[in-house]
């Protein structure tokens, strides 16, 4: 939700959550609308897309971003909902 606030002139934003027996799947969509114009520099406080994708993939999860074909932008990410470390990977 941050960054439907931070990169997009989107006034709405759809989550939609969705789980089977052993995953659940988390996507948030925004209708997207005329960029947001920067009028300042400012320093970014995260890692934008690559640190999205690895909080998922530290639980065994993945995660997919783009553009929609209508455009807007979709956050979509699986979640294990019995996650493993990848720490616990390398343990004998």
């Amino acid at each position: 939700m941050t960054n439907v606030t931070k990169h997009s002139a989107a006034t709405t934003a759809k989550v939609r959550l969705a789980y089977t027996g052993d995953r659940l799947a988390v996507t948030v969509t925004n209708p997207g609308g005329d960029p947001l114009v920067h009028t300042e520099v400012t320093p970014s406080s995260g890692y934008g897309l690559i640190g999205m994708r690895e909080r998922p993939a530290a639980l065994g999860g993945r995660l997919h971003a783009g553009p929609l074909p209508d455009g807007g932008f979709a956050i979509a990410a699986e979640l294990p909902l019995h996650p493993h470390r990848l720490d616990e990977e390398a343990s004998p």
